[in-house]
């Protein structure tokens, strides 16, 4: 999935499952997806031990925000995490 993932360069699931090299129909792969992420929760704690180790820092500030919105018929929703980085 992670390999699929940068090959969409995107978050949409429904480009990571093209990527999938498995044979199967496209929207098997995106169901498949969808019942994977179904059981995460997300441990901010985690992905903040993970961010300090890739830019080796002893500490950092995490900026977290959710939205989620209409435009016409399609629902948008971002999750976005920022790091601020030698004071902003």
């Amino acid at each position: 999935m992670i390999v699929a993932l940068l090959k969409a360069r995107s978050c949409n699931l429904k480009r990571i499952a093209d990527e999938f090299q498995t044979g199967t129909p496209l929207d098997s792969n995106y169901r498949r997806i969808k019942r994977f992420l179904t059981g995460i929760k997300l441990n901010f704690k985690d992905i903040s031990r993970i961010i300090l180790e890739w830019l080796n820092l002893d500490k950092c500030v995490l900026c977290i925000d959710h939205t989620n919105w209409k435009y016409g018929q399609k629902s948008i929703n971002y999750l976005v995490v920022s790091v601020i980085y030698q004071g902003g």
